[in-house]
């Protein structure tokens, strides 16, 4: 199906606080969502890890493995919300979710609905934006008060949702979207590392130079600048929302050393991280 057709039907909402880390991978037979209200939390797949921090969230196909844990720098103070839905209302006879199972227990021929865009396939990290956070507040009010129609009023508000995010992903192209979106999904599971333009180019099979003139030819910026502004972006989170020490968000947020992770924040921000965390 194209991203157009799209028309979802969620099953199951709840919003969750802190909890025990998932034990073992689990496959579900709907899509879930993972929304990060506060806090942080990583999400596994058997070939990837995608860290999870304020108004970010996964959309994780049926029948993918993953693994939920949380970020242990945020302590307590994570609140997600989940969602269980299909992408179209085909089997809307299915009202009730049936429970995430691990590998050794799941059924395959119990899968719900798999109709998914291809933008979806597998799992995909995307932004929100300013207004997320509300729609998404909309969304739990329906699924409280049951109101007639609730199913497809709050199924309208995630198919904005989700059009919102992926054109902020694939916001000024004209070309080549689904390559930039996967460079931009692995810059956010990969930040952390010691990551640069060849590196990426070797990994997506491009020359580095021809890579850099498409990703600022999209995204209107180059590589290196967004890497830089993804990192800042995670480090401006860790130092409003932990006391971890300044040398130490500079590791966690991907700069190779205090002193360039500062002379880049304040660049981008005009102050240094610590009177950043003062204001």
């Amino acid at each position: 199906m194209n991203f157009t057709d799209i028309n979802p039907y969620i099953r199951f909402f709840w919003t969750r606080k802190v909890g025990e880390d998932y034990s073992e991978m689990l496959l579900a037979y709907d899509f879930r969502l993972f929304y990060c209200v506060s806090g942080a939390f990583i999400i596994e797949t058997k070939d990837s890890s995608f860290e999870i921090t304020k108004n970010t969230f996964a959309v994780i196909p049926p029948a993918t493995p993953y693994l939920l844990r949380y970020h242990p720098q945020y302590g307590d103070n994570h609140l997600f919300c989940i969602f269980n839905f299909d992408m179209n209302s085909r089997r809307s006879d299915h009202k009730m979710t049936i429970r995430p199972q691990p590998e050794r227990l799941f059924k395959k021929e119990l899968i719900i609905s798999a109709d998914t865009p291809p933008e979806t396939e597998r799992t995909a990290v995307f932004e929100g934006d300013h207004s997320t956070l509300d729609m998404i507040k909309e969304i739990e009010r329906l699924f409280a008060d049951r109101p007639r129609f609730y199913r497809e009023e709050s199924g309208a508000i995630l198919k904005r949702i989700l059009t919102r995010a992926l054109r902020k992903v694939t916001e000024n192209t004209t070309s080549e979207p689904r390559e930039i979106g996967e460079i931009m999904a692995f810059i956010r599971s990969h930040y952390r590392e010691p990551i640069s333009n060849i590196s990426i180019a070797n990994q997506f099979k491009y020359h580095p130079n021809h890579l850099n003139r498409m990703f600022k030819a999209h995204i209107g910026t180059s590589l290196h600048n967004y890497i830089i502004r993804y990192r800042i972006k995670i480090a401006k989170e860790l130092l409003i929302g932990t006391d971890c020490r300044v040398e130490e968000i500079a590791r966690m947020s991907g700069f190779e050393s205090p002193s360039y992770f500062s002379k880049y924040f304040k660049a981008e921000t005009g102050r240094t991280p610590s009177e950043f965390r003062k204001d």
